[in-house]
């Protein structure tokens, strides 16, 4: 028995040392390279012009957002003029655009600039219509009556990279010609960036 167990026992070692050596030859011989060559891994990214405009991602082209209103309330036919301010969840138009981007804004006519009364038309540039004829002459300003006349010719110019807030103060004035009723204009203000 003891001859059959030497044997047994000198084959295993004998396989271990085989596996060993073939173990050791495998990490001598694999990193050896017969030559390299380098390529290379191109990433993009093709970023597109957009703004944050109150909260809302703007791209290009985008339209149709609305940014608020101008309500001057219920008046008495008698009015003589009232105030009121933009009204959104920030009661301003905020924009943010990226960095090294210039940003124009301004604000067209609206639909009834045509029709102002001629009473009005030097304090005036814009009209509400009740759709039936008769006008309401309005005017709007940043911030406050003090502030900057927003014309249709008005650009309001800034660089990007840090949040613009736009306050919209509007007045309207009665003519005296009015009647009962709704009135209602609506302005496109173009944001270039």
């Amino acid at each position: 028995f003891r001859m059959i167990g030497a044997v047994m026992f000198k084959q295993y070692l004998i396989l271990k040392n085989t596996c060993f050596m073939g173990v050791l030859a495998f990490f001598v011989i694999a990193p050896s390279f017969a030559g390299q060559g380098l390529t290379r891994l191109k990433s993009t990214l093709n970023l597109e012009p957009a703004c944050i405009i109150n909260s809302k991602i703007v791209t290009n082209g985008s339209s149709n957002q609305k940014l608020g209103e101008l309500d001057f309330g219920d008046q008495s036919a008698g009015f003589s003029s009232v105030n009121t301010m933009l009204t959104n969840e920030f009661n301003a138009i905020k924009i943010h655009c990226p960095v090294n981007s210039r940003v124009n804004v301004s604000f067209n006519a609206g639909q009834n600039s045509a029709n102002i009364p001629s009473v009005n038309q030097s304090k005036a540039n814009r009209a509400m219509s009740d759709g039936a004829g008769h006008f309401i002459a309005y005017q709007i300003y940043r911030d406050n009556k003090s502030g900057t006349v927003l014309t249709p010719q008005t650009q309001l110019n800034f660089d990007g990279g840090v949040e613009q807030q736009i306050k919209i103060y509007a007045e309207a004035y009665n003519s005296s010609n009015v009647v009962k009723g709704q009135y209602t204009d609506q302005i496109t203000v173009t944001i270039a960036f």
